[in-house]
């Protein structure tokens, strides 16, 4: 049996032709895989269903090709962080994204922030208590991402996933979400500071160091500027507190600065790779008693000395009877002459090593390295 069915108007089937198209596209566009030549993206959870009231755990999973790397938060030296821009239903909320540990990566004389192999950019899904029972939950996401070897590609795409609403399962991908966990920092539970010194920073962390297990350490800054990447760190444990010493890179903090600290450790016959999530604030400025030392008085009594003292040197007592004649010979034999010459001399000295001095701090004010 032929069935025919109705001949629409020419501007109807276009609409018709059109609307199919538009469906199919956003069909084609939204999916949970996107492959490109250099990364295999796809959008995972955690749970095979959504549960009302609860928090869904969903990731933008990378394959990324063999010698080729994504970047972290903080890209470094140069790069661009993974994004991803959610499309939700009114009532869902999408947090941020958890990034795991990075990887210092070189590049020639740069060092990058990244991630070779495959990397699951884990995010919170908050679904609303009175979310209907027979509405499944779609989530789309549009996601972009750098991708480089020596040379960088941008790529993006455009991914979905729906999920039935019921008890949440572990689904089949929730073993990458796991693993992804035991690399995301953890707040660390000890103070930390720091101080900027020229071009130098100073991180302290209040870290109870009781025997010499930790091997390795490197900083992570989440902003970019605070530390110059590519320069090498260095680190050291005293006084129950782990201080690392980086260079300074070309906007220095100035207010809490955040980053990641990797530690690794020895652990019986292996090693341990733990992260510690950092918000250093600027040291406190020592209090005057910290930083007067000695008194003006006392301090001028060991200038004296050390003046003393230093006429004592081989080099320099021959010359210090020279100099008494002379000054004795300008006076003509006359004890207020001799007296104005002394004091001339002396306040020569001290008006020329003022002057000195003033260069040198004007110098110094100006941004040139002097001592």
């Amino acid at each position: 049996m032929t069935v025919t069915l109705p001949k629409l108007p020419a501007r109807a089937a276009s609409l018709a032709a059109a609307a199919l198209a538009l469906v199919a596209t956003s069909a084609a566009l939204a999916r949970d895989t996107v492959r490109t030549d250099n990364v295999v993206a796809r959008l995972v959870a955690e749970s095979t269903h959504a549960t009302p009231g609860a928090e869904l755990n969903v990731g933008l999973y990378l394959d990324i090709r063999d010698g080729w790397h994504t970047y972290w938060a903080n890209p470094g030296d140069s790069g661009e962080p993974t994004r991803i821009e959610w499309t939700l239903p009114d009532g869902v909320t999408a947090g941020e994204i958890l990034w795991p540990i990075p990887e210092s990566v070189s590049v020639g004389p740069l060092t990058n922030y990244g991630y070779h192999g495959d990397v699951l950019h884990m995010v919170p899904i908050a679904v609303p208590a009175d979310w209907p029972a027979d509405r499944p939950l779609r989530l789309e996401a549009a996601a972009r991402w750098l991708v480089c070897e020596e040379t960088c590609i941008p790529e993006e795409g455009r991914l979905a996933l729906e999920l039935p609403v019921g008890p949440a399962t572990p689904g089949p991908d929730a073993p990458l979400f796991e693993a992804t966990r035991g690399t995301l920092p953890v707040a660390s539970p000890w103070p930390a500071s720091f101080r900027v010194d020229n071009d130098a920073v100073a991180l302290t962390v209040g870290l109870p160091v009781a025997d010499n297990r930790i091997t390795a350490v490197e900083f992570f800054p989440l902003e970019w500027g605070h530390i110059t990447p590519s320069a090498p760190q260095t680190w050291e444990t005293a006084d129950n507190s782990l201080l690392v010493r980086l260079a300074a890179g070309d906007a220095p903090p100035t207010a809490a600065m955040a980053g990641v600290v990797v530690l690794t450790e020895t652990a019986g016959d292996g090693t341990i790779t733990r992260a510690l999530s950092v918000t250093a604030e600027p040291a406190a400025a020592a209090s005057p008693a910290d930083t007067a030392g000695v008194g003006l008085l006392a301090a001028l009594g060991l200038a004296v000395l050390g003046g003393l003292l230093l006429n004592l040197m081989p080099c320099v007592f021959p010359v210090l009877s020279l100099k008494a004649m002379e000054i004795v010979g300008l006076g003509g034999g006359e004890t207020a002459a001799a007296r104005r010459q002394g004091l001339a001399y002396t306040a020569g000295v001290l008006v020329f090593f003022a002057l000195l001095g003033g260069l040198l701090l004007a110098l110094r004010g100006s941004g040139a390295a002097l001592g």
